[in-house]
């Protein structure tokens, strides 16, 4: 197949190199007809002309999504050579990934959906998409604001999500300025999606910005209307998340300010007061949330004592005795509490397989070992001996022990598994040569690999299919992207079964999903060009094979401009 490919290739040379003379010709001059525009090279030129090739090949799939990702991937490379135009291909990629009206819908009906169900596999593809398509757009601010302006007005549309997106890409490059405005308009267009992890994120540089906006986050919480109790309980998860941070201190989040936590305890206090007149009984649901205010009104607010006191009374069964808990007896008789279940259900015939895993983060390989021998047969089983297989081979393998860590990963079956656990062993290994043996292990072992998704032990009915995740085909990838400055016979070997499963793949291209990482191909050119078109050119599918030409183009631009700027560090000495 790829000789087919080069040789064809090879007999349409002196036409398309005669015709492209003539295109370069007619881009240069248009290009220096615009205002601002700066002269291409010979070289961007031609990628110029391929990029607009591979665009021209991507309005021919039926594909709304399928052209969305194509385009996003197109405009990311474009945006050096002809910004205008990688605009034009953002804009389309952001509106093919709204879904199509519904026609003589009401705005009720259509917001009847519950928003916190899980998403469809349509609904998830076009999500990341999305982000996909923001995160190359906020290279220009003002271009990625105008992709979600419209939709404020609209019942479905995705601008809290969005603007959230942004925010977090904002932080991410220290805009603290950019991501505070997005982060705001997130919240205002959902209150209840507040992005949790972007404001902590940002707390560990910038308390004082992050105080800033969880002040804003309570005034427009209090300004809203009244939530249901399962919004509320919603809101009230975010809030503990973003007011204890010492709660999860592996997150290394410092505590907001003494204003932070009054505003917020007086938003609790009058919150719940409320709820509890409107929906009768309810302090009782939210007992817990409201004695994690106790600690902090003892050291910030004390004039509140008689207000929580009298909820706090009304909140109690008659199970509830004895005085008042603080955070860390709460925390502590928590933990107490589960600890005594997981080692109850781990002991008994029928094993929580969320137990199981619980075990095995905290190290318990043999306990775990034991309950999952007294499960039924079936795909989660199977699952969870590669887990605690892996992870402890993980473990002995960052002990060094890499003689047992080997004996554990020949014993893994899935491909998730086999990845990550090969991918720590070549890490640790001493010499190149024992590098290069687990990386030809790895690829034995993947290419006998059972290539099923794996199952979520807390919604199996959530598992996602062969449609949505190819595990065998992003493991290859990401074992090319380890072995590729290892050893040329062995990357060869890689790519061209990562070649042969993606033209097997069950993964539905036409939600716009790859399977695989395309810096695969910007990686295999760097290393030799001619195998990776050639690999390229032999993807059956019409998306993966432009993403992958565009991949190929990526390297090469890139290449161009470090000559570029080694050319001007050189002029200026």
């Amino acid at each position: 197949m790829i000789r087919k490919v080069s040789r064809n290739a090879r007999s349409l040379t002196r036409p398309i190199v005669a015709i492209s003379l003539v295109v370069i010709f007619t881009i240069q001059n248009g290009l220096s007809q615009a205002p601002k525009v700066a002269q291409l090279s010979e070289k961007q030129s031609l990628l110029l002309l391929d990029l607009e090739n591979l665009a021209a090949q991507a309005a021919n799939l039926t594909s709304g999504l399928a052209r969305a990702r194509a385009n996003a991937e197109i405009a990311d490379l474009l945006w050096t050579l002809d910004k205008q135009r990688a605009k034009e291909l953002l804009g389309e990629a952001y509106k093919l990934t709204s879904p199509d009206p519904v026609p003589n819908a009401s705005p009720a009906s259509s917001g009847s959906k519950d928003k916190f169900s899980a998403p469809t596999p349509l609904e998830s593809a076009r999500r990341e998409l999305r982000s996909r398509v923001l995160q190359l757009a906020s290279r220009d601010r003002a271009f990625a604001g105008s992709l979600i302006k419209p939709q404020k007005d609209t019942e479905n549309g995705s601008a809290a999500s969005d603007n959230a997106t942004l925010a977090k890409q904002a932080f991410g490059e220290n805009d603290i300025d950019a991501g505070s405005k997005y982060l705001t308009d997130a919240v205002h267009a959902d209150p209840i999606a507040m992005p949790v992890t972007a404001i902590n994120e940002l707390a560990k540089r910038d308390r004082a910005t992050a105080d800033k906006l969880i002040m804003e986050y309570l005034g427009i919480l209090r300004s809203a209307p009244l939530l249901s109790p399962d919004d509320q309980a919603r809101v009230d998860l975010v809030l503990l998340q973003l007011i204890f941070t010492n709660l999860t201190p592996s997150q290394k989040v410092p505590p907001p300010g003494p204003e932070v936590m009054r505003a917020y305890l007086l938003y609790v206090l009058d919150d719940l007061s409320a709820l509890e007149q409107a929906f009768l009984g309810s302090l009782r649901r939210f007992r817990g949330f409201l004695l994690y205010a106790w600690t902090p009104i003892n050291q910030y607010a004390r004039d509140l004592t008689p207000s929580f006191m009298r909820l706090e009374a009304l909140s109690r069964s008659s199970q509830d005795t004895g005085p008042i808990p603080n955070i860390e007896d709460i925390v502590a008789a928590n933990k107490k509490s589960q600890n005594k279940q997981l080692e109850q259900n781990i002991e008994s015939e029928t094993p929580d397989p969320m137990v199981i895993q619980a075990a095995v983060r905290n190290g318990e390989f043999n306990k775990a070992r034991r309950a999952i021998d007294r499960m039924e047969a079936g795909d989660i089983k199977d699952q969870l001996w590669d887990l605690v297989n892996s992870r402890e081979a993980i473990g002995l393998t960052s002990k060094g022990r890499i003689d047992n860590a080997e004996l554990l990963a020949l014993k893994l079956r899935g491909a998730v598994r086999v990845i990550e656990t090969y991918t720590a062993l070549i890490a640790k290994a001493d010499n190149p040569a024992q590098k290069i043996s687990f990386g030809y292990r790895a690829l034995e072992q993947l290419r006998r690999a059972m290539n099923q998704p794996e199952v979520p032990a807390f919604m199996p009915a959530a598992a996602p299919t062969g449609k949505e995740i190819d595990p065998k085909l992003s493991s290859l990838s990401k074992l090319f992207l380890i072995t590729v400055s290892l050893d040329d016979d062995l990357a060869q070997s890689v790519l061209q079964e990562t070649i042969l499963t993606m033209n097997r793949t069950d993964v539905d291209s036409s939600q716009g999903r790859l399977g695989f990482d395309p810096t695969l191909f910007k990686e295999a050119t760097a290393k030799n060009q001619l195998q990776a078109e050639q690999a390229a050119s032999s993807i059956s599918d019409p998306l993966r094979r432009i993403v992958a030409l565009a991949a190929i183009d990526k390297r090469k631009i890139d290449n161009l401009n470090q000559k570029v700027a080694t050319k001007n560090v050189a002029a200026a000495k």
